[in-house]
């Protein structure tokens, strides 16, 4: 067998020497078995000698190397919120940005806030400022206030995809990247060329995450008429999520020099009406979603120009 039909998963030892664990199929002559053949191999890697040392793992931990490997490369999350819950970003500066946005939420309903401003004025601290005043006071002087904030971390969830293609899930079913049950139930589905259907979602790990909102089917279920969009911030926003009603979600950037929207990894597009609404063209399915400016799903059409309105 040669060195083109490994699969390597490298790590570093506290001395800073690399090993190279080297997995692939062994069908043995006497049963079925996946296994690590015990061996010394010499190799050429980037133009570099390196010796592998390959030895023998069992299911289970080959399981646990796989995952070991992915859990490592978990990406932190960052927030500067007053109160919870809380809003996560993908870096301080966009944590810091949004970081005004709590304020109306946190403080008492008769305060009145504006010209918010945020400053990130060390990785782990935001200075956020404003001036307020209180409704039945229309004379009084607007007072000037301010915060130092200091970040809370975390580490964000691995962003699973709704598998599609068959072996992706196994039994009850598990997606097996991340452990989490997955359940899709159609309840109803008329006869229609273009059927309308009501079809619920249950993923186990919304009962672990406190910034998800319970909906009218509880935290851990969702249904397909549940997808929603959320910028930040709401004035002048720089980061759109797509929360589509499986679950999977679509996060759109955008430099505040350039007028496109982009997504990491996705052929999905993005892009802002002059009325402050959407337009989210999905590559899976051909189908292209408008919202308007406060998030919520205003119509749907599919890749046969069949739309579906929302009230």
């Amino acid at each position: 067998m040669g060195l083109d039909s490994y699969h390597c998963v490298r790590f570093f030892s506290a001395q800073g020497c690399c090993q190279f664990f080297y997995i692939y199929p062994l069908i043995a002559r006497r049963k079925n078995a996946v296994g690590i053949q015990k061996n010394w191999e010499e190799v050429d890697m980037n133009r570099k000698s390196a010796f592998c040392r390959i030895k023998w793992f069992s299911i289970s931990q080959i399981a646990l190397l796989i995952f070991a490997a992915g859990a490592a490369h978990a990406e932190p999350e960052y927030s500067f919120s007053i109160c919870p819950p809380q809003a996560w970003s993908p870096t301080p500066e966009e944590a810091c940005a949004v970081a005004g946005e709590s304020l109306q939420r946190c403080d008492r309903p008769e305060v009145n806030h504006f010209n918010i401003f945020s400053e990130l004025v060390a990785p782990g601290a935001c200075h956020l400022k404003w001036q307020f005043t209180e409704t039945g006071n229309p004379n009084q002087t607007p007072r000037d206030w301010g915060l130092n904030l200091l970040v809370s971390t975390r580490e964000a969830a691995p962003e699973s995809e709704v598998p599609l293609q068959d072996g992706m899930c196994v039994a009850n079913p598990i997606i097996p990247a991340t452990g989490e049950k997955y359940r899709v139930e159609a309840d109803w589905t008329d006869s229609s060329p273009s059927p309308l259907s009501f079809v619920r979602t249950y993923r186990s790990r919304w009962a672990d995450d406190a910034s998800r909102m319970g909906g009218p089917l509880g935290q851990v279920w969702s249904h397909n008429f549940a997808t929603s969009l959320v910028a930040y911030p709401s004035s002048a926003p720089v980061r759109v999520t797509i929360v589509n009603s499986d679950g999977t979600q679509r996060v759109f950037n955008k430099l505040a020099t350039a007028a496109v929207w982009t997504a990491a990894n996705s052929p999905d597009n993005l892009s802002q009406v002059s009325s402050g609404g959407w337009i989210y063209r999905r590559a899976q399915d051909d189908a292209t979603l408008s919202f308007d400016a406060s998030g919520k799903l205003q119509t749907a059409t599919d890749r046969s120009g069949l739309v579906t309105t929302y009230l």
